[in-house]
């Protein structure tokens, strides 16, 4: 009585083990938060949007993603802060006013990661430099406030993927 009871189960570990070979490898999520900043509710969905904007962008040089990525931040703050008005986060509101100002590539390029030189010509950094000293005098800036960003996670196989929803 054992003995079929053994092999059903034997029949059915290799066939689990088999199936399992055969799943489709599962992606890791490319962007993570620290728990401080999770426990900053106002300010996590400007800097979420700022790592979804960035990791979609992973096959643009990093100068151009950063730009693309501190516009959407900006814009999120700024739709958050329409319906917060008391909402104030020291970083994000100067952002807001650098973006408005037009001068977001320079303030990428000064601060968060150099421009390719084919773009560095047109840059207004003097232009930049003037308006900062009398708009933002104060500001102090932010490269990571903890969102972590992979562009190109490894997938793990043989792994069976948790559903969405129980």
């Amino acid at each position: 009585m054992k003995t079929p009871a053994l092999i059903f189960m034997l029949l059915f570990w290799s066939s689990a083990v088999a199936a399992a070979d055969q799943l489709p490898p599962i992606v890791p999520n490319p962007i993570t938060l620290d728990p401080e900043l999770e426990a900053n509710q106002p300010i996590v969905r400007p800097w979420l949007t700022y790592g979804v904007e960035t990791a979609m962008n992973k096959n643009v040089d990093k100068y151009t993603r950063e730009v693309g990525g501190r516009q959407a931040m900006a814009r999120e703050w700024k739709y958050y802060k329409a319906s917060h008005a008391s909402a104030h986060d020291p970083y994000l509101d100067d952002l807001v006013k650098i973006v408005d100002a037009g001068f977001i590539r320079e303030y990428v390029h000064l601060f968060i990661v150099p421009a390719p030189d084919t773009i560095v010509p047109s840059l207004r950094l003097q232009a930049y430099n003037s308006w900062a000293l009398a708009n933002i005098p104060n500001h102090k800036v932010v490269i990571n406030a903890g969102i972590h960003v992979n562009p190109n996670p490894t997938p793990v196989t043989g792994q069976a993927a948790k559903p969405a929803y129980p």
